[in-house]
């Protein structure tokens, strides 16, 4: 019986694209305070590999060597790809001043949270009604976010939702490939790679709202906007797992979800809302024993 909800926030209950836009901003400002460049520079060069990046299709995220996403899915992950890129070029170049190579990753997330201080609150047209409604049905939900709780939970209480907690740096993006509870990849037919599923915080997270909070794959269902970040781990685990679409998804994640047993695709928060309530119903109806068949006990 479904009882649970484990939910992504950013980009399903906010409009990333436009949340996104002072962390944009300031992104190259403190690359450029850090490196000591000249902003200008750094701000025109960075917009040029964004778009790039924003239009190519094959573009990939690398995180510590390994490919966790499609680089284009979402403002934060093109722009992690674009200064990655602007750092190989800088090296090329002969530029000082620049991060180690085995530290770049450290670099690149410290100014990510630097830059994310100046996110702003944009929410999903149906943010509360939805969150109002699965709490209403019965639903005990937890988020699960890559980054700190602290804009999260800001955001609930806005909404009015400070009871929902918060579980963050659950880095989705982070592949351990010595981990063996789950296999190494899954596969999305007709796509050009494989989707790397060891994401070791994330694994951890939900072994931890399974064993403390009764989360599992039987009775609670996973809603993302990413497939490789958000999804592909827990599908694989069993759980269901609720695809919300937006501009950056592909028409094979959307197949692909569309058509496996525990895959659903929503276009908004009314669908997933609605999805959810009738699963809910349909499972107290299934469960609750028929009039006709009690024993009335003697």
């Amino acid at each position: 019986m479904l009882e649970n909800l484990i939910l992504d926030w950013d980009g399903v209950f906010t409009i990333i694209e436009k949340e996104a836009q002072p962390y944009l901003a300031h992104y190259p400002l403190a690359f450029a305070s850090k490196t000591k460049l000249d902003e200008i520079e750094v701000v025109k060069r960075a917009e040029v590999l964004r778009e790039r990046i924003a239009a190519n299709p094959d573009s990939d995220m690398v995180v510590n060597g390994h490919i966790v996403a499609r680089a284009n899915v979402t403002p934060y992950d093109i722009n992690r790809t674009a200064f990655l890129t602007l750092l190989n070029q800088l090296r090329a170049e002969g530029h000082s001043n620049l991060p180690l190579d085995c530290m770049e990753s450290d670099f690149l997330h410290q100014l990510h949270k630097e830059s994310h201080q100046k996110v702003v609150n944009v929410y999903r047209q149906g943010a509360k009604e939805c969150l109002q409604g699965l709490l209403d049905c019965g639903y005990s939900i937890v988020v699960v976010t890559s980054s700190g709780t602290e804009k999260v939970e800001e955001n609930l209480m806005e909404l009015g939702f400070s009871q929902i907690p918060v579980l963050g740096s659950a880095k989705k993006y982070n592949v351990e490939p010595q981990i063996t509870a789950v296999p190494e990849s899954i596969q999305i037919p007709g796509f050009r790679r494989p989707t790397l599923i060891r994401r070791g915080s994330y694994l951890r997270i939900l072994q931890q709202l399974d064993e403390h909070r009764g989360f599992n794959s039987k009775n609670t269902a996973v809603v993302g906007e990413v497939f490789e970040h958000d999804l592909a781990l827990p599908l694989q685990m069993g759980y269901r797992s609720i695809f919300l679409v937006t501009p950056a998804a592909s028409d094979l994640e959307i197949t692909f979800l569309s058509e496996v047993p525990k895959g659903k695709v929503v276009q908004d928060l009314r669908e997933l809302s609605d999805y959810l309530n009738r699963l809910r119903i349909t499972n107290q109806s299934f469960y609750q024993e028929p009039n006709s068949l009690r024993i009335n006990p003697r």
